[in-house]
């Protein structure tokens, strides 16, 4: 074998490689979205109640998200609007974090909550306590949304 034909037959199994994970990345994302996707009707249906009595108003969007290792890539998010003009953004942040298989932040700047997805379908609403940046968690459930939104609002 030719040192050319050594070099092209090194390319071609790193581009074959290369293809296997770009599927892979693309199964990571579409998981990563569908499981959005769950998160955000699961919040809007928790708000449903709130919002046809005219409390809030929630606004769906498309937040663009660019990721190492998914790439740029659009992503559900909502927007929660009191009568008073209070805003709060439910938007990702992250599929690859540490500790957890996604983020998605509650943000009321500046005060902000986080949602991680300890598994595929466990989230955690965590805040930060105390000085000395430790953190808290506690399973996302409906009344740990509301929580949330409280301590946001206050």
């Amino acid at each position: 074998m030719t040192a050319k034909e050594a070099v092209l037959e090194l390319l071609k199994r790193e581009k074959e490689l290369g293809d296997a994970a770009a599927q892979g990345v693309d199964e990571i994302r579409r998981e990563w979205l569908l499981a959005l996707a769950e998160l955000m009707a699961q919040i809007r249906q928790w708000l449903k109640a709130a919002e046809q009595e005219k409390l809030l108003q929630v606004e769906e969007y498309t937040a663009s998200l660019r990721e190492e290792g998914l790439g740029n890539y659009d992503a559900p998010a909502l927007k929660i609007v009191t009568p008073r003009g209070f805003a709060l953004n439910i938007k990702p942040k992250a599929r690859f974090v540490v500790g957890g298989m996604g983020r998605v932040d509650l943000d009321a700047m500046p005060k902000l909550r986080i949602l991680v997805r300890k598994d595929r379908t466990t989230w955690q609403v965590a805040k930060q306590t105390g000085d000395h940046g430790f953190w808290s968690f506690a399973d996302l459930d409906e009344n740990s949304f509301w929580q949330a939104l409280n301590e946001l609002m206050m």
